[in-house]
């Protein structure tokens, strides 16, 4: 057989101790567990812990996504301000946007020379969320030039399948000395920028060095190339 509790009419059913309510099932089925300051809710679809019952309280929330908020009541379910959310999707958001997800370091000391034409310097991959930004720093090490007239030059871009895109708001500088001279001269360059919103999955980044009239050798003598990404959130 089956033991059945509760109310045969409109009516909520509680649960009480010590004459203070501790569980409610509503008369539309919603269920509220109150235990000392914090609540437990199932009510409208939404799963809800907060740490007390009254208002301004940070609260989580989830139903399609995993919501944290601060609330104007404890009792509701949609109201209250945004402050972190993880998606169905997996990306995640914050109200100040801009959170560090995940920092990767590389080197790269292999020797290329370039005479005009493109040559990988340095390249990895990072696999990120939906709308998550990737951010680039970038130090050259040591560029051998080939005189007074070339000039080294890099861009950075990421490919993610047939698609490469180049970091559009990348900044470069040139440090060198003796340069002075129709001889070889040592150069060292840094740049940095920022992606847009990216969709999820693996992208491969990489710096792409060239010269403008001459000869430009990367990573010259082992003194090799640095690269630190970081995946930002939205």
């Amino acid at each position: 057989g089956v033991v059945t509790t509760g109310a045969r009419s409109n009516h909520p059913w509680r649960v009480t101790t010590n004459d203070t309510e501790r569980l409610r099932v509503d008369t539309s089925g919603n269920t509220l567990l109150q235990t000392g300051g914090a609540a437990l809710q199932w009510q409208n679809g939404y799963q809800t812990i907060s740490g007390a019952a009254n208002s301004n309280d940070l609260t989580y929330r989830t139903y399609a996504n995993h919501i944290w908020k601060t609330t104007t009541g404890a009792s509701s379910t949609t109201d209250g301000t945004e402050r972190f959310k993880i998606s169905q999707t997996g990306s995640i958001t914050s109200s100040t946007g801009g959170m560090t997800l995940q920092t990767k370091e590389v080197y790269g000391n292999t020797t290329v020379t370039t005479t005009g034409s493109d040559v990988t310097v340095i390249s990895t991959t990072i696999t990120i969320l939906a709308n998550s930004k990737i951010a680039v720093w970038f130090q050259s090490g040591q560029i051998q030039n080939s005189g007074q007239t070339s000039n080294p030059n890099f861009l950075i871009k990421h490919t993610i399948g047939s698609t490469t895109t180049n970091i559009s708001d990348q900044v470069s500088n040139h440090w060198d000395y003796n340069t002075g001279k129709t001889s070889d001269a040592r150069i060292f360059m840094t740049g940095q920028g920022m992606s847009g919103s990216l969709s999820a999955g693996t992208y491969t980044v990489a710096v792409i060095g060239n010269v403008y009239n001459g000869t430009a050798t990367w990573n010259y003598q082992g003194l090799g190339s640095s690269l630190i990404l970081q995946e930002i959130s939205a």
